[in-house]
């Protein structure tokens, strides 16, 4: 362990022992500190201002610098102290979070100080944790720290990638020059709520009483000059046991376990604790409309409609959250055991997941013919399936109350049933879907609370199931867009989009058991325009490529090479020679392949709002043909079906069009609508 930093308590003292892992004190004599520690006058001041994107509770706790097992032994954020700003209920019913933070530290010239161990009577490598903690507190830093929550809500009408695109630019010039505030129309089309810890500096009080972005942006770039004069205790310093004299000697060569590992656990703890209380809330809405649910299918063990089951549910609910207490203060006490959590088949620390309990819980009734629309601006993805002999087309798309849902189109009919496939996902969530004809199996993926989210349902079976895709770390940028392709061979490929605006790409072996990041492409030459649209095109056998704007605003296609053996081979970047235009940024490109002809088709939308369509054949990209315009936040698909007529999907307020693509007259007629009410052609 090197030095680290942890929160302030009160009275707390240098030399005093500290148990990183709770962010609670220990010990106070630990460590006898010469010469002691006393206030002096700052020799420099660095500031710092930046900004995180916050999905989950565990994203807030890194970023503010509390704790996860703190907050879980608290009970939530609210009696964490420096987390009491943080109103959880506030960002779980938010569309987008993020924290603004503006700080100071303090420099000084170094002081070499003498660090000596104090060994206590009685004490044992056994009780040592107990007593002393891991670490103890060798400094304190000083400056001032302003923190700002900011939960924003958006209506349906308007797009959340753009909204979070805006942000992205406004705080990104912000962090630039030093100053500034979000547009006018970035403030008139969402709804900011803010809340704000601060430390150092002036008091803080924004003009007429509550906080708004403008007021925030403000005090927040204002905050180092405030602190120049007025600079505080921000939190202690913290070193090992091992940098302390006599530490080695007087515990016979023990050394206390690293926390690193419970760490990383404890964060998806605090994930299931915090969404335990999301679940109990909605339990607390369906009591009061129980005429608006069911109970939900195909669950043996579902939870009745009534209130004496959904009590119990209740109940279930507080158990767990119990049972995650009970770890941590388990790996408080030993940290080795969350190590070996890792690898023994006896999960010490297992519990009930929340999604095995909100499964169980009863569904929202179906949506009735009279009120089926979509979200405006949903994504929208096709995939054709084989049902028996029978070809399908399935089309996904996002309810206006959020869930996914699935079209299916059978002998040139759509069916007037809609099925829903997820609930729970981001509004406007970018989907992918694809088909594996070998295990009949379809795979929808989508984005929830800022994670890629995997669902697969087999043909002829009605529940959908969480697919191998559940690496935690797999967060991506929440303007990004997905696209996922099979390979003839049965290999599976993912591409998205990180944080960094890299493409990212991950792939499912058959036979394989969970997905995993193959070395081949670049991540670092490969930078996209944030919000870039994305496409796989597929080839001849397994052959294939990924479209994508890149960061200098030209088009990048990368062909993946099957036929050589070295990883780092196997990507190469082509000649496009594409003749689209750029297209916006979110789903606004999507590509089809034509195996009778071995031909390319490619649809986007252009800025303008104009759909075009271009054609690989012959080694060359054709002229682009209008095909149609879409809604200011419309999203595009392109699919032949089982008819091989070139079908396109466009989305509009409330709906998904389908069009015809005449191939000879170069002209798309309307064919019916799908989405909504199916209306005949």
């Amino acid at each position: 362990m090197s030095s680290s930093i942890g929160i302030l308590e009160s009275d707390i003292l240098v030399g005093q022992g500290y148990n990183s892992y709770i962010q609670r004190k220990c010990f106070q004599n630990a460590v006898v500190v010469e010469p002691a520690w006393a206030p002096r006058t700052p020799k420099t001041q660095e500031a710092y201002f930046n900004w995180d994107y916050v999905r989950t509770m565990s994203d807030i706790s890194r970023s503010i610098g509390v704790s996860a097992a703190l907050a879980i032994n608290c009970g939530g954020f609210s009696g964490t102290g420096k987390g009491a700003f943080i109103n959880e209920d506030i960002v779980q019913n938010s569309d987008i979070s993020f924290i603004v933070r503006s700080k100071v530290i303090n420099r000084y010239d170094p002081i070499k100080r003498k660090f000596k161990f104090n060994s206590k009577a009685g004490i044992t490598k056994e009780n040592f944790l107990a007593n002393y903690g891991d670490c103890f507190v060798s400094n304190f830093e000083e400056g001032g720290e302003f923190l700002a929550l900011v939960n924003v809500s958006i209506s349906d009408s308007v797009d959340k990638k753009s909204i979070e695109g805006e942000i992205e630019a406004g705080l990104r010039a912000i962090e630039v020059k030093g100053s500034g505030d979000f547009t006018s129309d970035l403030r008139s089309k969402a709804k900011f709520s803010i809340s704000v810890y601060a430390i150092g500096g002036k008091p803080l009080k924004p003009d007429g009483g509550a906080w708004n972005i403008t007021s925030m942006l403000k005090a927040a770039t204002d905050f180092p000059q405030q602190v120049s004069t007025n600079s505080a205790i921000l939190s202690v310093t913290l070193d090992p046991y091992t940098t302390a004299d006599g530490f080695f000697e007087a515990m016979k060569g023990y050394e206390p376990a690293s926390y690193t590992v419970a760490l990383r656990l404890t964060a998806s703890w605090l994930d299931d604790f915090t969404s335990f209380k999301k679940i109990i809330s909605d339990i607390s809405k369906m009591k009061e409309n129980l005429d608006g649910y069911i109970k939900a299918p195909n669950k043996t063990d579902a939870y009745e409609l009534n209130l004496e089951s959904l009590d119990n549910a209740v109940d279930e609910c507080n158990a767990q959250r119990s049972l995650i207490t009970k770890n941590v203060d388990t790996v408080t006490r030993d940290p080795k055991l969350a190590i070996a959590s890792r690898s023994d088949k006896d999960d010490k620390f297992k519990y009930t997941k929340p999604g095995q309990i909100r499964d169980r819980l009863p569904a929202k009734k179906n949506v009735t013919q009279s009120t089926l629309a979509s979200l405006s601006g949903s994504s929208i993805v096709c995939c054709n399936v084989l049902e028996g002999e029978t070809k399908c087309t399935k089309l996904y798309w996002q309810h206006e109350n959020g869930s996914i849902m699935e079209s299916t189109c059978k002998n040139l009919e759509w069916s007037l049933e809609q099925t829903m496939v997820a609930t729970g996902a981001m509004p406007n969530t970018p989907l992918a879907a694809v088909f594996d004809p070998t295990s009949t199996k379809t795979r929808v993926f989508y984005m929830s609370k800022g994670r890629i989210c995997e669902l697969v349902r087999a043909v002829n079976h009605a529940v959908w199931i969480d697919g191998e895709f559940v690496n935690p770390t797999a967060t991506n940028s929440p303007i990004t867009n997905l696209a996922v392709y099979r390979q003839p061979s049965g290999r599976l490929h993912l591409f998205y989009q990180d944080q960094k605006h890299k493409l990212i790409h991950e792939v499912f072996e058959p036979g394989a058991t969970e997905w995993a990041a193959p070395s081949g492409i670049p991540e670092d030459q490969y930078t996209m325009v944030p919000g870039s649209s994305l496409t796989v095109l597929p080839g001849v056998d397994d052959w294939f490529s990924v479209v994508f704007q890149g960061s200098d605003a030209n088009w990048i296609e990368l062909v993946f090479d099957p036929t050589t053996e070295d990883a780092a081979q196997k990507w190469k970047k082509a000649e496009i020679g594409l003749t689209l235009r750029l297209c916006r940024p979110g789903n606004g490109l999507s590509s089809t392949f034509l195996e009778s002809t071995k031909t390319k088709e490619l649809v986007a939308i252009y800025p303008s709002n104009e759909i075009w369509m271009t054609k690989y054949e012959n080694d060359k990209w054709s002229d682009p043909a209008h095909v149609g315009t879409v809604s200011a936040s419309g999203k595009v698909a392109i699919n032949h079906g089982s008819s091989g007529d070139c079908r396109i999907y466009a989305s509009k307020n409330r709906g998904v069009v389908e069009m015809t693509w005449d191939d000879s007259k170069k002209v798309c007629k309307v064919t019916r609508e799908a989405g909504m009410p199916i209306l005949p052609a």
